[in-house]
């Protein structure tokens, strides 16, 4: 294997990918959304922050995607991936 790049999170865990787009949940620092043409070309387009995300499905196709959190289950469409818009949250208790 060879580095093709490098870039600095502040806390990864789970990441999706669909197409050319990327999502990468950084538990307590939120949900990030980038567009990744190329491993050397990865830029961050939109940042959801507010709560601790741990693993993100894509849903190819349909421009959705489920997010698993500390606080519940979120979902998103990413239509626009500048202005991804929640579309419905289910709280979970612990």
């Amino acid at each position: 294997p060879v580095m093709l790049a490098s870039y600095q999170m502040s806390n990864p865990h789970g990441l999706g990918v669909d197409n050319g787009r990327l999502f990468i949940c950084e538990g307590g620092f939120g949900l990030r959304f980038l567009n990744a043409p190329s491993a050397a070309g990865i830029k961050q387009v939109s940042h959801q922050t507010g709560f601790n995300a741990y693993d993100v499905i894509p849903f190819p196709g349909e421009n959705r995607l489920l997010v698993t959190a500390v606080e519940g289950l979120y979902q998103y469409d990413y239509s626009s991936m500048a202005n991804p818009v929640l579309l419905s949250r289910i709280p979970v208790k612990h």
